[in-house]
């Protein structure tokens, strides 16, 4: 009896399988011939009682490629100012004073404020804190904006040696000469660009490492970068006369970039210095300050561009 209950229950399981595979097969042709017939019919189709048309364009249109996110890896991206471009993310490290994603947004608040410095926001000018001025807020005023100021390659916090008490006695220094660090913004006094430019006045911002014996250059208009330089090799010094001082600034290596889109660099689809700057500035460049007599910015290409745009000999500051 064991055996043909078992005998009986294959049996009866075969033919469980067979009826089931009769059912699916039915199943199956059923729901392709309804897939076939569908599909040489209409493009409509049912969901849940709601019945929805898809047009022929909306079955066969792609969507538009995605641009590429930014990575300074890539050819079409880069780091302005001559950023570090990371090889491990793709992303830039800012020079100090500069942030955005691709170090083309200038910081604000105070030079004092180090890392914790805001980013300016697009189309507004910097708001600088009590005591700091220039387009960047990069540029001392009085002596109390430096109290606290963090020392070089010290913690954001300076302390006197013996009291243990905040540092206040630091001085805004206005001489010119570089003694660590130094920051100067000039008004451009060349009478045809100022022509040019009636409602954006352009400045120029230079700064000085003498440690690492590196200068940056910028050129604004209306607080809008158009093209900056960096500088190598450089060397500085101050003569003192009897009725003047006179500050010199010596690189023997320069580049310079556009800011792509700004003025003289395709701005309004005018002219684009982009190559030029690229093949022609080469150095050696010179920045000099006189009392009483402004600044001049000096670099043998450079002189040749505004001579043969502007008139001028080089490009004068105050």
């Amino acid at each position: 009896m064991a055996k043909g209950n078992s005998h009986c229950n294959d049996h009866h399981g075969l033919w469980t399988m067979l009826s089931f595979s009769l059912v699916s097969l039915f199943y199956f042709t059923v729901c392709t011939s309804a897939y076939e017939h569908a599909r040489n019919t209409s493009t409509a189709f049912s969901l849940n009682t709601q019945s929805y048309e898809l047009s022929s364009l909306a079955i066969n249109s792609r969507p538009e490629p995605c641009p590429p996110c930014f990575n300074c890896q890539l050819d079409a991206f880069s780091c302005g100012h001559y950023g570090e471009c990371s090889n491990y993310d793709g992303q830039c490290k800012c020079p100090s004073g500069w942030a955005g994603i691709d170090c083309l947004t200038p910081q604000c608040d105070s030079l004092a404020d180090g890392e914790k410095r805001r980013q300016r926001e697009e189309g507004k000018k910097c708001e600088c804190k009590e005591g700091w001025g220039g387009v960047n807020c990069n540029v001392c005023k009085t002596d109390a904006a430096c109290a606290n100021f963090p020392l070089r390659k010290q913690p954001d916090v300076g302390f006197a040696d013996d009291d243990d008490l905040p540092i206040s006695n630091m001085t805004c220094y206005k001489g010119g000469d570089t003694v660590i660090e130094n920051h100067q913004i000039c008004d451009v006094t060349n009478r045809k660009i100022l022509d040019m430019l009636p409602d954006r006045p352009p400045e120029v911002t230079f700064s000085c490492d003498k440690l690492d014996g590196t200068c940056q250059f910028q050129f604004w208009t209306a607080q809008v970068e158009s093209f900056y330089c960096t500088l190598g090799n450089c060397t500085s010094g101050i003569d003192i006369g009897t009725d003047y001082n006179q500050t010199n600034y010596q690189c023997d290596d320069i580049k310079c970039k556009c800011v792509p889109g700004r003025f003289i660099c395709g701005e309004g689809g005018s002219i684009n210095i982009e190559e030029f700057l690229s093949t022609m500035i080469t150095g050696p460049a010179s920045f000099s300050c006189q009392t009483g007599h402004g600044c001049k910015f000096e670099e043998p290409g450079l002189n040749n561009l505004i001579s043969m745009f502007f008139g001028d000999a080089c490009l004068d500051m105050w």
